[in-house]
């Protein structure tokens, strides 16, 4: 299988993962031997996206909580067109495979709850607005804790200034967000509102094309 290195990390090309406008994959420090994932994100003629790009590892990289993915660095393409996100690695995937439309214990809800709850209060005192939180978009580490990941769409906000831009995921996007009206950070409440109810009951409460 081919390998491709970045700075100190050796990484392979077997997809672990993968998103609208990026891929995942595994690899490790040439010193250390800890996996690392990275996300290769393409920005060769999206240029609507270049923007949403800077963004997110500008943010991430000013992120430091135990409930929150953590970008170690970011590494550029030129040539290619793409740019790399090293981030921590967790072979136990999303919290969606984790789930497998199984409902929990109502005690089990609770941990995982108490854990999205202390990471979106960080980055809500950051005025963070996530914008796509998803099962999918949240990872179990060993110790089975869970860890936010995938801020390709969030952004700064505060709560006094309203956003408009459609985004997110139509299962758990806010009703104001479908309805293309203006929106703050209580949207990403009714994100979490739709999380609880599949931990408690296998399913989510609505459905989505």
């Amino acid at each position: 299988m081919s390998e491709f290195v970045l700075g100190d990390y050796i990484f392979t090309r077997k997809r672990i993962g993968k998103g609208a406008f990026s891929t995942i994959y595994k690899g490790k420090h040439k010193d250390t031997g800890k996996y690392y994932a990275i996300k290769e994100i393409s920005f060769e003629n999206l240029e609507k996206i270049r923007d949403s790009i800077k963004r997110e590892f500008t943010l991430m990289k000013n992120l430091n909580h135990k409930n929150i993915i953590k970008l170690h660095e970011v590494f550029f393409d030129n040539d290619e067109k793409n740019i790399y996100l090293v981030i921590d690695y967790f072979p136990k995937g999303d919290f969606a495979k984790f789930l497998n439309g199984k409902a929990l214990k109502e005690k089990y809800a609770k941990k995982y709850m108490r854990q999205l709850v202390d990471g979106l209060k960080y980055l809500y005192e950051k005025q963070i607005l996530h914008r796509d939180l998803k099962p999918q978009n949240i990872l179990v580490s060993e110790e089975g804790n869970i860890v936010i990941t995938d801020f390709g769409f969030a952004r700064y906000t505060d709560n006094e200034h309203m956003l408009n831009t459609l985004c997110g995921s139509p299962m758990y996007m806010a009703p104001e967000i479908m309805l293309k009206k203006k929106y703050n950070n209580k949207s990403d409440l009714w994100s979490v509102g739709v999380i609880f109810y599949e931990l408690l009951f296998g399913t989510t409460p609505y459905k989505a094309k």
